[in-house]
């Protein structure tokens, strides 16, 4: 294998980015739904609490007025205020409603705001979904949002995880008040050990002129016997200003019910480009979790991309991880894995986990288009900036030494790719990532690939980025970053399918030349991190020599872990490019294409397959 013609030419692998104008600004009444919980040492609820009601932004606060549950009381009023800020990337921090000590890691988008408290310092996991309200004109009625629905519910009944119950339905709104007969979908704790099952139900709805009304469900008609997957308390409903979402709540409970409609026009076909989503997860075993981040649908070649940040009951407890992989679709469903996806108006979608194959696992999910950006002159795309590895999209953090690509227009006047040692300005156009010059390798007028300096900051959370063409600097883009970042390289150049991974003789690990177990094994990848002796910054050591990675690295095949690590650090030879030495081990799963995953104690990623016999 010629490592050196390969690994330049990943290095172009990357999703363009569509750019229309756009101009973020979050102000005005929203409807807000935030259910909380924290877990215990036996996975028991130890304190839940939800809100629902109205939040409204000003400039830089917000004031959200509504109702509270706590536990198993009733409902009371609540009252509270904060503070919020915007990247121009659509990140947005938000001060949690209900601890204002901590703050939303939230996404900004014109049919939604999602988002979760990932850096919560204990077992406290949460779900924060809010919808733009209505501005009263034209008013609201049933008939306003008479129309099929994909449905999506989570609830808590008694705030116990032994009582969690997940379901999903394709339901239609007649527009006089009635829900005609719905096939639901799902599973509970509480009934035939979490495996799926379905129930025939009605229900009927009000709608009111601001936006806000009921929404109930009657209890099933068939398999009663079974228990209900969907409770049957009234639900306050809200309407998006779109008319594209509906979000309910039950007064007393701890749920979440979402929707989008889903008309003659809508397919999985509508879905496409980058999103925002955000999700929690109650895991009968104790993995429950909260995040929220970004996809990348790439519609042509059914996959996806996704970059999270997550919290989680199981170590490490706040991770980026990035995966994707392949979907199907059928009979309006996207699936992807164990997670049903259903799509609506606006592309938006909302996911759920009604599968024999996850019986654990309680899931919700609610996706929206993130906004596309555009700037004058020298512009480099806030949400531009990805692993030039697997194309992680926006909010995966760049870390020391990464490859790395920049998006955006106006970066340079011409085309160029430099040979290593990679200098720090070429055709004129210069780049510095928290304040330090990085090594470029390749400069062109919307693409610029490049290094991560070695002596960046990794613990300030946030390092600004910025494209010098000749003496004008572009805007400022606001990266997070970390200690590592991995990524594999691809074969297919699209971050992922086979990864790039060789036998000892250099032969690439193919479907007609698989692994085998206990055989050892070398990947090429990116974002290991800082290094034991600190390299130039792109150079490749000298004279060329192994030199390991300090952030300790685990390898995952189809979830089983190497039983040795032998090497994890720069490659010898080529600036940038790292590599690690491992062990196969044997996995129920050997014949097959199977998932290769490295994680370190910050980041992971699951984005890579290889072939095992």
């Amino acid at each position: 294998m010629n490592l050196k013609a390969a690994t330049l030419a990943l290095l172009f692998a990357a999703v363009g980015l569509c750019q229309s104008p756009a101009t973020l600004k979050v102000s005005g009444k929203y409807f807000l739904r935030h259910v909380q919980f924290t877990t215990g040492p036996n996975n028991n609820i130890t304190d839940a609490r939800s809100i629902f009601g109205s939040i409204v932004f000003g400039d830089t606060t917000w004031t959200f007025t509504g109702q509270q549950t706590i536990g198993v009381a009733a409902p009371s009023s609540f009252t509270a205020t904060g503070a919020f800020s915007l990247d121009p990337s659509g990140h947005l921090s938000i001060a949690n409603p209900q601890n204002t000590k901590l703050n939303i890691n939230a996404w900004y988008g014109a049919e939604a705001i999602v988002g979760s408290t990932t850096e919560a310092p204990d077992n406290t996991f949460d779900y924060f979904v809010a919808i733009p309200a209505p501005s009263g004109v034209p008013a609201y009625s049933n008939s306003t949002i008479g129309a099929p629905w994909s449905m999506v519910a989570l609830e808590l009944p008694g705030a116990s995880t032994a009582n969690v119950r997940n379901s999903g339905a394709f339901l239609t709104l007649d527009g006089a008040g009635n829900i005609p007969s719905v096939q639901l979908k799902g599973h509970a704790a509480a009934i035939q050990q979490g495996a799926t099952a379905t129930q025939s139900l009605t229900g009927s709805y009000s709608l009111t002129a601001d936006g806000t009304g009921q929404i109930s469900f009657a209890a099933p008609t068939d398999p009663a016997a079974i228990g209900i997957l969907l409770g049957t308390s009234p639900r306050n409903l809200y309407v998006s200003a779109t008319g594209n979402i509906l979000m309910a709540a039950t007064p007393a409970g701890h749920d979440v019910l979402l929707a989008v409609k889903n008309t003659a026009d809508v397919s999985p076909a509508n879905l496409n480009g980058l999103y925002w989503s955000n999700g929690f997860r109650i895991d009968t075993r104790g993995d429950a979790n909260s995040h929220t981040g970004s996809a990348n649908i790439i519609q042509s070649l059914s996959i996806a991309i996704s970059s999270t940040r997550v919290h989680q009951a199981v170590t490490p407890n706040h991770q980026y991880q990035t995966g994707g992989g392949q979907f199907t679709a059928a009979a309006g469903v996207v699936s992807f894995g164990a997670t049903s996806v259903l799509p609506g108006r606006g592309n938006t979608f909302v996911s759920a986990i009604v599968s024999n194959s996850d019986q654990s696992g309680y899931e919700i999910g609610i996706g929206i288009p993130a906004p596309a950006l555009t700037g004058s002159g020298v512009f480099v795309n806030p949400q531009g900036v990805v692993n030039a590895a697997g194309n992680a999209p926006v909010g995966n953090p760049i870390s020391p030494g990464e490859f790395i690509a920049i998006y955006g227009s106006g970066l340079s006047t011409q085309t160029l790719v430099a040979p290593p040692p990679y200098p720090t300005s070429l055709g004129g156009v210069s780049v510095t990532i928290g304040g330090l010059p990085a090594p470029l390798y390749l400069v062109s007028p919307g693409q610029v690939n490049c290094l991560i300096p070695y002596g960046i900051s990794t613990t300030a959370g946030v390092t600004p980025l910025v494209v010098t063409n000749g003496v004008t600097p572009s805007n400022t883009a606001n990266i997070p970053v970390a200690a590592t970042s991995p990524a594999i390289f691809s074969n297919n150049l699209t971050g992922l399918g086979e990864g790039a991974i060789v036998h000892l003789s250099g032969a690439l690990v193919s479907a007609s030349s698989p692994a085998v177990a206990g055989e050892t094994l070398t990947l090429y990848l990116t974002g290991l991190g800082a290094l034991q002796n600190r390299v130039s910054d792109g150079s490749a050591p000298n004279p060329p020599a192994a030199d390991p990675a300090i952030s300790p690295v685990s390898v995952f095949i189809d979830g089983v872990p190497s039983p040795k690590v032998l090497y994890a650090g720069i490659n010898p030879v080529y600036p940038g490019l790292y590599q690690i030495n491992f062990q196969v081990p044997q996995t129920p799963d050997h014949g097959q294409q199977v998932q290769v995953a490295i994680v370190t104690a910050d980041s992971g990623t699951g984005e890579i397959t290889m072939f095992v016999k």
